[in-house]
Parts: C-alpha cells; structure tokens; sequence
C-alpha cells in the first residue's frame, strides 16, 4: 500500500519466467507504491509474436479472483482518469491502496464520479471487457463498448488490428450508429500495453472516421520503451491529437531466450464420482436483445443509464442461483466477463471470479509460476475456436457456476457439460441468460 507520489527511484526485478524464459523488468513509475507481485504474475505464451504474459491477479481472466478486487481496479483507473486528465479534486492524491477485500468493499460503495463532459470508454477483448466496464460504472456521466472478435452477421463500424495476438482481428459494432459521432473525448482501456501499437491502431481507424481531439489510455501497466512512446508523439503530430496514457505501473522490461512450448501441462481430473448438473435461464430480466445479445455486455454500446438496470438483474440472478456450498467458482466465458463479475459479487459464501480465454498459455507445476493448470474448453458457439480454463485447483471449489450469454445447441451444451465433469468440480450450474434453444 502506499501513497499518490513521484518515485524517483528505479525497481528492478529479474524473473526466470520458464526454461531458459527470462524478464529483466524495471519500473519507473509506481504512483501509488504498489507491490508488483499483487498485481501479476509472470507465464510463457504459446505465441511465436510474443513469448511471454504478464498474468494479472485483479483481472478475473487467468486467476481465479475476488470479484471485488477486479472492480476496485476499475475504479481505482476511473479515479486517476479523472484527477489526471480533469484535474477533479478528490482524494486520490492521499489515498491508501489496499488489497484486503474489507477496504475494497468500502471503496466501492463511493458515490460515482460526474465528469466536466460525457466520455466514451472502450474495453479491448477479450480480456479487458470487465476491467473497461469497471471503469465505466465508476462514472455518473459515460458510454462504454469494447471490442469483439465475435462473428457478428453485420458490417463493423470500424475495425483494427492486434498484431502480437493469437487472434489479431478486432470490429467494433455499434446498434447506434450515430454512438462515435461526437467530439466526446476516447478512453481506451486495457489491462497492459508493452509496445502500445494496438492503441495507436485503433486510434487511427477511429480518427479517420470519427476525429476528434482527444484521445486517452488507461492502462493497469505500461511497459513502453522511449521509441514506443515516440511513436505515440508522432501521430499526435501527424493527426494534431492529443493523446494521454494514464498507468498504475510503469516501467520497461527486457525479455532473453525461450521456453520449451512442448511441455505444456493439460489437466483432466478423472472424477468418477457423480456430477451434478444444472441449468438455469434468465430470459424474463432482458427486455432488449440484439443480434441475439443482450444489451449489458456494452459490445453494441450503453450508456451510465443503465448502471441500475445491470445492479438490479445482476441481484436477482444471484438470488436465483446462490448455493449454500462455502466455496463457489463463477466463471465468465471469453468476452463476457462483467455480467457473471457482477453477479459474483452479489453471492454468499467464499466466491472465486474467473473466465476462460482464447489465450493459449503454457501450463507447469513449477513454483512462482502463474499458470499451474490447464484445461482445454468447448466453445459451444464457435467449434473451430479453442478456449481454455486455468488454474483450478483439483477439489477446491465446491461447486462452479459458468455463465453464458445464450444457449447454443443441445448438442453443443452436452459436450460442454462432458468437458466439465473433467475439472473436478462435482457441482456444476450452467447459466444462460437468454434461451434460444428454438424448436428444441
């Protein structure tokens, strides 16, 4: 924990991340002293763009978390945002960051911050769709999309590139299509930026059909080089923009040699007690689905009026559903992150947030090494995409409730259900917020 002020001092950090894997990591900013390793650990990509992942305890992807704490995050981004950029009077610049769940609860019951403008936030997928949509809720007066690599049947109103990614292709689709044409000033936000060229990708196709002046980055870390950030002042002279990367850390890091991608780790828990299935539909609390999604993901756009709408349902559900097993497991799917996140934090008991991902990682049971487990996933709306769950821990969690935006198929529900009866868990709650099963 610590305090709102310069750091003049350098940290340096060495990790052997994996094999002959290592990180060289200084950091140069630390506004609020934070300790490092509360915020992530350190893993090796299966990706021959980028060997390595900084694997963040706060963001319910990879790491099984309190979902307070992922919230907390936003709101903490959201508060910097507006000190930083508005100069809002408020007590950030005396305040004590604390990672114990008692002071994150309090944190979150503050009142929501009103900007000088309305400002537009835009969460990158997939892993930073809860973290956008924290930031989002800390404001009284905002929008909020994030991107997607879902197939959508209709034109994106823009879309760009994440060259590092496994899947580099990003759209933006937007049900008013009218939502950018503004001069409301951007936030982007994502949980990590190393060369920030995916920030400058979207910020052109953005200024190109929908310019602006101002153009922002909030960001948990920002592991820019002096060249990178070059470039950032390049195309504000270029475009004549302003563009602003407000970070909790940041520094630059250094990473030499490789990791041995065919000892990769893949977990199936032989479990041959039974397993309890159950399914649960939710149909009646979304009046507004679009292109058979509902409206609170904020992947076609939303704005703060429906913070009360998202509180309301996200109870009811948890209401519906909440089990009197000590230790629960709610799991969010690629994108949709922030509705089970919300919904999480509404139930009884110890509760673990997390999400599967697309990110493929290599998985090893080595001490101080962030992916320890690994499942591979059926994606039940897309069978040519893989997904995977990691670390779970073998008989932890009594039971595990995965949420879904929509049912699929039978057919593909079931063969989900078979590859979760594998992660040993004996109670398992699927939850579909809308049932388009059909003639099913």
């Amino acid at each position: 924990m610590g305090c709102l002020k310069k750091m003049k001092t350098i940290q340096a950090y060495s990790y052997n991340i994996l094999d002959d894997l290592n990180m060289e990591l200084e950091v140069n900013k630390n506004p609020f002293n934070i300790d490092i390793k509360e915020l992530f650990g350190m893993a090796a990509r299966i990706n021959k763009k980028r060997s390595f992942l900084f694997v963040s305890k706060v963001l319910g992807k990879h790491i099984p978390v309190s979902p307070f704490k992922v919230m907390y995050m936003g709101r903490l981004l959201g508060e910097l945002y507006a000190t930083k950029e508005y100069k809002m009077e408020n007590e950030l610049s005396k305040k004590t960051v604390s990672f114990e769940i008692e002071d994150v609860k309090k944190e979150l019951l503050k009142n929501k911050i009103v900007l000088p403008e309305n400002n537009i936030f835009i969460g990158f997928a997939e892993t930073a769709t809860a973290l956008g949509h924290s930031v989002f809720e800390t404001f009284e007066n905002a929008k909020y999309i994030h991107t997607t690599r879902e197939n959508i049947n209709e034109e994106p109103i823009f879309d760009f590139k994440e060259e590092h990614s496994h899947a580099t292709d990003h759209k933006v689709f937007s049900q008013d299509k009218a939502f950018f044409e503004n001069e409301n000033p951007i936030v982007l936000v994502d949980d990590e930026i190393t060369t920030g060229k995916t920030a400058l990708n979207i910020i052109k196709e953005i200024h190109e059909k929908y310019p602006r002046q101002s153009y922002s980055i909030l960001t948990l870390l920002d592991w820019r080089t002096d060249e990178h950030k070059k470039n950032y002042v390049e195309m504000e002279n270029t475009l004549g923009i302003k563009i602003n990367v407000y970070s909790l850390i940041s520094g630059n890091v250094k990473v030499t040699g490789t990791a041995d991608i065919k000892k990769d780790n893949i977990d199936l828990y032989n479990i041959k007690e039974e397993v309890e299935i159950n399914e649960y539909y939710f149909d009646d609390l979304f009046a507004t689905i679009y292109k058979n999604y509902i409206e609170f993901t904020g992947r076609f756009g939303i704005d703060s009026k429906i913070h009360k709408n998202i509180e309301d349902v996200s109870k009811k559900v948890a209401k519906k559903i909440d089990g009197k097993e000590s230790k629960k497991l709610v799991l969010g799917v690629g994108e949709f992150m922030f509705l089970p996140l919300k919904i999480a934090s509404f139930m009884s008991g110890e509760v673990c947030y997390h999400s599967t991902t697309r990110s493929p990682i290599l998985a090893r049971k080595k001490s101080n090494y962030a992916i320890q487990s690994k499942f591979i996933m059926h994606n039940i709306y897309d069978s040519t995409v893989k997904e995977f769950l990691y670390n779970i821990p073998k008989d932890y969690y009594d039971s595990v409730y995965i949420f879904y935006e929509r049912y699929s198929s039978k057919e593909e529900v079931d063969k989900m259900k078979k590859a979760l009866k594998k992660i040993g868990i004996k109670k398992i709650n699927m939850c579909f917020m809308i049932n388009n099963k059909g003639g099913e």
